[in-house]
């Protein structure tokens, strides 16, 4: 029941368009005429076509009036096909809340941690695998006032550095000495997440031996965070030393990925690959972009990728060529996609935050409205693309949940800033990992950016700020 209600009150924005999208191929098996108006109606409800002249005309309305009439209208009638489906043998929980008979199927091969925090306890709930009862860890020491703390905390450290332009204090007081260095800040950080989230989480999955070992093996988690958990990098917990070995660190032990919601994950995960023969990569470069600092590392980016692909592979928009139109035309056409560019998070309304390209901003609310039954792999090599609204923070209103909401199964996102040089080294491991001879292996992309990173962490050292921000999000 916990599952079902933390489900239910989360990404609700997501969720309404979710159901907007559910496939009807079952229902027009049955009842093509009532499949049809709801395929028509959900249509008109996503792309906002639903404003008629002759409202106004009629009932002397503004256009603005006449578009929330339209839209009440249509929603209404939506809802009322909706309980007519439910009447039918064998629907009767057609687009009704995810119970947990269902939500459990998102485990799949690995576990998956629920994390969640409130003024009434914080608490971790697993999944370890679709045939076993959630697992309760009671994360004892940690409180909602501490992962509000640590939220805080983070963005001092990236006020710090240089690397996140706005830090609010919320606590009073200075969280660290002025004489803390940003890495020793990181270190401090990411040791109270360790030992406050993820050390009770990794004792309980050991000791039960519920994780599926990747090659190397290490264990394989998804997590689930929310509230102020969502904002906080808990792949890279761990206890640091001053040098950046660890005495304890969840990237030693565990390929760590995220997911926004279950229900977002529990299609994704039983799609199957794309067939080899269909595959393309999407290549979008921007080094000056108008109007913004220039990226010369995404020009050495577009050579490391052009080593694992032939040109027939890639379709490359670089530079003046990275037009809106044209990167969204390119994502219908290719299965995967490289974005290598600016990105921004917009604090006034995240909906816009977006990919700075050649003639603007490609907006997450266009995104979105994309779908792309073919799309893979998605790479934004970009800023802050899973960053998140703070004010919203059950929301995942960002650019990677966006990317998986149009239709990609996985995607390498980036919680800050990331260095310009470092793009192209994670760039090539990750693709070296994932390609061979020009396709795609099968490896998976969580298991390739976990590789990347330890080997970018083994070159950077103890620059936490280098490694923790690239995270892989998705199935």
């Amino acid at each position: 029941m916990a599952l079902e209600w933390l489900e239910q009150g989360r990404s609700v924005v997501w969720g309404q368009l979710l159901r907007l999208r559910t496939p009807v191929d079952d229902l027009r098996d049955v009842n093509f005429d009532l499949a049809q108006k709801l395929s028509d109606i959900a249509s008109s409800l996503e792309g906002g076509r639903a404003s008629h002249t002759s409202f106004a005309k009629n009932e002397g309305l503004s256009s603005e009036q006449t578009t929330q009439k339209r839209h009440r209208q249509l929603a209404e009638e939506w809802e009322s096909l909706v309980k007519e489906v439910q009447t039918i043998k064998g629907f009767e929980r057609f687009l009704l809340p995810k119970q947990y008979s269902e939500l459990r199927d998102a485990s799949g091969d690995r576990p998956v941690v629920v994390l969640n925090a409130s003024q009434y306890g914080c608490d971790a709930l697993i999944l370890s695998s679709p045939s076993e009862p959630p697992h309760h860890v009671h994360l004892g020491d940690l409180t909602y006032e501490n992962a509000e703390n640590l939220r805080e905390k983070l963005l001092k450290i990236l006020s710090h550095q240089g690397i996140r332009n706005r830090y609010t204090e919320r606590h009073g007081g200075p969280v660290f000495s002025e004489e803390s260095s940003g890495e020793e800040m990181f270190r401090h950080l990411l040791g109270a997440i360790w030992k406050l989230i993820v050390e009770p989480v990794i004792g309980h999955l050991t000791s039960r031996q519920t994780h599926s070992p990747t090659a190397n093996g290490c264990l394989r988690i998804r997590w689930c965070p929310t509230g102020p958990l969502a904002f906080l990098p808990i792949h890279a917990a761990g206890i640091y030393n001053a040098d950046g070995t660890a005495s304890s660190s969840l990237a030693d032990i565990a390929v760590s990925s995220y997911m926004p919601t279950l229900t977002a994950m529990l299609n994704k995960s039983q799609e199957t690959q794309v067939k080899k023969s269909l595959f393309k990569l999407l290549a979008v470069i921007q080094p000056n972009t108008p109007g913004v600092n220039a990226l010369p590392g995404t020009k050495e980016e577009l050579s490391r990728i052009r080593k694992h692909l032939p040109s027939s592979s890639i379709n490359i928009l670089n530079g003046s060529d990275a037009k809106i139109t044209q990167v969204m035309s390119g994502l219908d056409e290719c299965s995967w996609v490289h974005l290598a560019c600016h990105g921004v998070q917009d604090a006034s309304d995240p909906m816009e935050s977006g990919l700075l390209l050649e003639d603007g901003r490609l907006g997450l609310s266009q995104i979105i409205h994309k779908r792309l039954p073919h799309a893979e792999f998605a790479f934004l090599s970009a800023c802050q693309t899973a960053t998140g609204d703070e004010r919203r923070p059950e929301e995942a209103i960002h650019l990677a949940a966006g990317m998986l909401l149009a239709g990609y199964k996985g995607v390498i996102a980036t919680m800050w800033s990331i260095r310009d040089d470092d793009a192209p080294f994670v760039a090539d491991q990750v693709y070296s990992r994932i390609l061979t001879d020009g396709k795609p292996n099968g490896a998976h992309p969580e298991v390739a950016l976990h590789d990347a990173i330890q080997e970018l962490r083994k070159q950077n050292g103890s620059s936490f700020s280098s490694w923790v921000p690239f995270i892989y999000m998705g199935a």
